[in-house]
């Protein structure tokens, strides 16, 4: 059966969706940030959350389009310390259909790319296994901290893998995930995500701050104890700002 409009389609394909995110905890939520909607998983590293957008394109085809959002606090306390590109906020960010799940192979690709459309329930059957087999089922072995370093590090998904350790804002996440998770790797990793193929906005400052990064993460953090060093330093920043605020009020009052 093919989709008279785009909110036909849409109405048709969320409920679907909604079903499909539970599954593996995702909580489907509207944050005034995003404009779509947004499922969300909370964890006890940080958070995930996924984007997702009902499209129709000129030939009146439907897309589904969407963004993966990985957030890890302890991770950005780490990267911040550093001079590194400080415009991406998230750990890991990715389009959806170009980078977790597998879509079809080249070849077919290569062929018609229309293929990829979504004209009939039949093709969002096929699209929703896609996502599933390729995407969610990938993502859900990221539970805690060793599995997102296999996740980002190990052969969960090597497409996974090669997107996210290609960019050059994304190594160093890789790395200090790594060193959380006491990845046994992690001196291999040091060497190996040094150079990845496209450093884009930390192009200039990887060859001088690589080496402070690997350092840090060597000699100031200790796999075993270091969540808990992290937990006590966010409770004394929490208070250190309730107290600035509480001084602030007494000021102007």
């Amino acid at each position: 059966k093919t989709f008279k409009n785009l909110k036909e389609f849409q109405n048709y394909v969320q409920p679907l969706m909604h079903n499909l995110m539970a599954r593996y905890g995702l909580s489907f939520t509207q944050i005034p940030s995003h404009e779509k909607p947004v499922y969300i998983k909370q964890l006890e590293y940080g958070l995930q959350y996924i984007s997702v957008g009902y499209k129709q394109d000129k030939e009146g085809d439907y897309e589904l389009d969407g963004m993966l959002y990985i957030d890890v606090p302890f991770v950005e306390n780490i990267y911040n310390k550093f001079d590194l590109a400080k415009g991406i906020n998230s750990t890991v960010s990715m389009q959806l259909l170009y980078g977790l799940y597998s879509a079809p192979s080249s070849e077919f690709l290569r062929e018609d790319y229309s293929k990829l459309k979504l004209k009939t329930q039949e093709d969002v059957t096929t699209r929703l296994q896609w996502f599933e087999d390729g995407f969610l089922k990938a993502l859900a072995i990221a539970e805690n901290i060793k599995g997102l370093d296999r996740l980002l590090n190990g052969d969960v998904n090597e497409r996974f893998k090669s997107n996210i350790q290609g960019r050059g804002v994304y190594t160093p996440r890789c790395l200090i995930v790594a060193r959380l998770a006491n990845n046994p790797r992690f001196e291999e990793l040091a060497i190996s995500l040094a150079t990845p193929r496209s450093p884009g906005a930390n192009q200039e400052s990887l060859p001088t701050e690589w080496p402070k990064l690997v350092q840090y993460l060597r000699e100031d953090i200790n796999p075993a104890t270091c969540w808990q060093q992290f937990a006590q330093l966010e409770k004394e920043e929490q208070r250190l700002e309730a107290a600035r605020l509480n001084a602030l009020q007494l000021q102007f009052n």
